[in-house]
């Protein structure tokens, strides 16, 4: 967040509040973090995102989702982008 970004906590998009914003040279980039709770917990959080980022005109978004399992750390940690609607959605396991 050196130079001149800025981090919002709760930021409202709408009638929703993604969890993190990070504002830089005049756009938003929208961060959205998740506990795996299941096989649900990832694919709902990448249309939660979605929505957050085209709501803000992001042209990249990040769905950190944190695995407290005890699945081995190479299992956990991956970092994954999509592409939805010309956005990149970038998911990072951890």
């Amino acid at each position: 967040l050196n130079g001149g970004a800025r981090l919002d906590r709760e930021f409202a998009t709408g009638t929703r509040r993604v969890d993190l914003c990070v504002g830089y040279a005049g756009r938003n980039y929208p961060v959205e973090l998740k506990l795996v709770r299941g096989a649900k917990s990832r694919a709902e959080g990448i249309e939660q995102l979605a929505a957050y980022a085209e709501r803000l005109g992001a042209p990249e978004a990040w769905l950190v989702l944190f695995d407290r399992s005890d699945r081995a750390w190479d299992e956990k940690i991956r970092w994954e982008t999509l592409d939805r609607a010309g956005r990149a959605l970038h998911v990072v396991g951890c």
